[in-house]
Formats: C-alpha cells, structure tokens, sequence
C-alpha cells in the first residue's frame, strides 16, 4: 500500500470518527433536554426500602424486605 494511500485512508477514517462523534454530542444533548423531576414533584410517592421510615406515620413499609 503506498503512503498516499494510507494517509487518505486515516484522514478518512478521522472524519468519519469525528462525524460519529458529533452526531453522539447532538443525541445526548437532545436527551438531557427532558425536564427533571423536583422535589415537589416526587411528594407522595411511596418509597419501600430497608432503613427508610414509612410514608405514613407509623409504619415501617421496609422491614419485611430480605
């Protein structure tokens, strides 16, 4: 294979590389663009796990998990 060659083959393949690159950027800035939930938003949802106390008082929802 001659250096010509080669040379145009890796210059290819680094522009290829770096449209796989962009075109990831552009995906994942697209996803983080989803609104995230607050604090507020997530009153009221039930949680079950060891060592979290109950929602409602007096309960214990993770003490039977094993």
């Amino acid at each position: 294979m001659s250096r010509l060659l080669a040379r145009l083959q890796r210059q290819e393949l680094e522009a290829q590389q770096a449209r796989a690159v962009a075109r990831a950027l552009a995906e994942g800035e697209a996803a983080q663009a989803k609104p995230v939930a607050s604090p507020a938003d997530l009153r009221g949802i039930p949680v079950v796990g060891r060592g979290v106390a109950g929602a409602i008082r007096g309960t214990r929802p993770g003490q039977n998990l094993r």
